[in-house]
């Protein structure tokens, strides 16, 4: 088997990246207040939102095997990793805007 250094660079460094981003994040959301009750809610509900498209996708990709396409299993993990993490930032940032910026009329 040969071993692929870009590809391990990709994901581990994809991890490492992540990681500290998410930190950081955190970091400066706690000094300006941000994690709240409103911020658990909407990521919580992106999060539940995000399980809904990953389900259509897993029937998606199981109509697609099928019907005889022919897909490895890293690709197949791949396209449900990307579905769900893809659904889950934008449903958290939709549902931050929609929660943070409403019309006080509404």
């Amino acid at each position: 088997m040969e071993i692929n250094i870009g590809a391990l660079f990709g994901l581990y460094g994809g991890v490492v990246a992540g990681l500290m981003g998410w930190w950081y994040g955190r970091k400066k959301a706690r000094e300006q207040r941000g994690l709240d009750e409103l911020h658990d809610h909407v990521w919580t509900k992106a999060k539940a939102y995000s399980w809904y498209c990953t389900r259509v996708a897993i029937y998606v990709l199981f109509s697609l095997v099928i019907f005889g396409v022919k897909i490895s299993g890293a690709v197949i993990l791949g396209i449900l990793l990307m579905v769900h993490l893809t659904s889950w930032a934008m449903a958290g940032v939709i549902l931050n805007i929609r929660y943070t910026y409403h019309d006080p009329g509404d």
